[in-house]
C-alpha cells in the first residue's frame, strides 16, 4: 500500500516515521493550489491513500490575508477532489476545531455532526474545505478534525511559552478558552493506524482526534512550565482583555466517543508528550 503525505514540513508531517511505502511531498514538490502540477505529481506516484496535512493555519494572518487562507484551505481541497474523480485513492483530510463557534456550555463537547459556524476567517476557510468533502458523493474521503497541535517542530503554543520564559518575568495566558491539546506525534501515530483500519470507518465522513484531558490555554501553559521545570509568574487573562481583537472560540472540546467506538483507539494524554520540546 502506497501512502502519499502532502505537507512534509508541517508539524505532523515531520512527526511521521520514515517508511518505504510512505512518500512525503513538500509545498515546493506538490502545491495543492496548482491543479495541473498537482495532478501530474499524483498520477506519477499513483498512491492508494493521500493524507492532506497542508493548511494555511496562521489564524491572525487569515483575517488580513483571507485570500491566501481560502486558496489553500478551500481551493486546495477542491483540486484534490477533482483529481480524485479520475484517479482511485482514499483521501484523508486533516481539519480543525475552529470550524465550530465555541458557543457551547463547558459541560458539552462538539460531536462529529454538530453544527459548524466558525467565527473567524481561518475557521470559515477550513469549513468550506470540509463542505466539499461532506457534500461529495465519494465515500472514499474522510475528514479528521483535530485541535491545538504541538510538537518539537515549527511554531506552536508549547514552543512559544518556552520562548517567552527566556525574556519575561511574567506571562499572561488566556484562561477562558477551552479545548484539547494534541501532540503531532500522537496524531501521526493515529493516522498510521487509521490507514490500516479504513474498513472500520466505512461510510463515515468525519472523525475527531485529540489528546486528553480538555483544558484552558492557561492550564496548558501551566503544565508546559511544570514539565520543563520552568519557574515564572504565570497570570490568567480573560480573553476580552486581550490586546488583539481576533475572535477565537471559547469551547472547542472535540468529542472523542465516536472515534473510540469505531476504531477502539485509546485516547492518549498530551502531558507525556511535553518532554523533549525546546524553545
Amino acid at each position: 500500500m502506497k501512502i502519499l503525505i502532502l505537507g512534509k514540513n508541517s508539524q505532523v508531517g515531520k512527526s511521521f516515521p520514515k517508511k518505504n511505502n510512505y512518500i512525503f511531498l513538500s509545498k515546493k514538490q506538490a502545491d495543492i493550489t496548482n491543479f495541473s502540477n498537482l495532478k501530474k505529481k499524483i498520477i506519477s506516484i499513483s498512491p492508494d491513500i493521500i493524507i492532506n496535512l497542508v493548511a494555511y493555519n496562521n489564524v491572525p494572518n487569515s483575517e488580513i490575508n483571507s485570500r491566501k487562507a481560502f486558496k489553500v484551505n478551500y481551493e486546495g481541497v477542491k483540486n484534490l477532489l477533482r483529481i480524485k474523480n479520475d484517479n482511485f485513492f482514499f483521501l484523508i483530510h486533516v481539519s480543525t476545531d475552529y470550524v465550530f463557534s465555541g458557543k457551547k456550555s463547558l459541560s458539552k463537547t462538539w460531536k462529529i455532526n454538530s453544527h459548524r459556524n466558525p467565527i473567524n476567517k481561518y475557521g470559515l476557510s477550513k469549513k468550506l474545505g470540509e463542505d466539499l468533502i461532506i457534500k461529495s458523493k465519494d465515500n472514499n474521503c474522510l475528514i479528521v478534525r483535530t485541535s491545538w497541535v504541538f510538537s518539537k517542530y515549527n511554531e506552536n503554543f508549547v514552543k512559544k511559552i518556552l520562548k517567552l520564559c527566556r525574556v519575561n518575568k511574567k506571562i499572561e495566558v488566556v484562561s477562558d478558552q477551552f479545548g484539547a491539546p494534541t501532540s503531532a506525534h500522537s496524531l501521526a501515530k493515529f493516522l498510521i493506524y487509521l490507514t490500516k483500519n479504513l474498513i472500520k470507518i466505512k461510510g463515515s465522513k468525519v472523525l475527531h482526534f485529540c489528546n486528553k484531558p480538555y483544558c484552558s490555554w492557561f492550564y496548558f501553559a501551566k503544565a508546559i512550565l511544570k514539565y520543563n521545570k520552568k519557574r515564572i509568574n504565570l497570570k490568567p487573562l480573560i480573553s476580552k482583555n486581550r490586546i488583539d481583537i481576533l475572535k477565537r472560540p471559547k469551547n472547542t472540546m472535540l468529542d472523542y466517543k465516536y472515534t473510540k467506538k469505531k476504531l477502539l483507539y485509546t485516547q492518549e494524554s498530551w502531558k507525556k508528550y511535553l518532554k523533549g520540546i525546546n524553545a
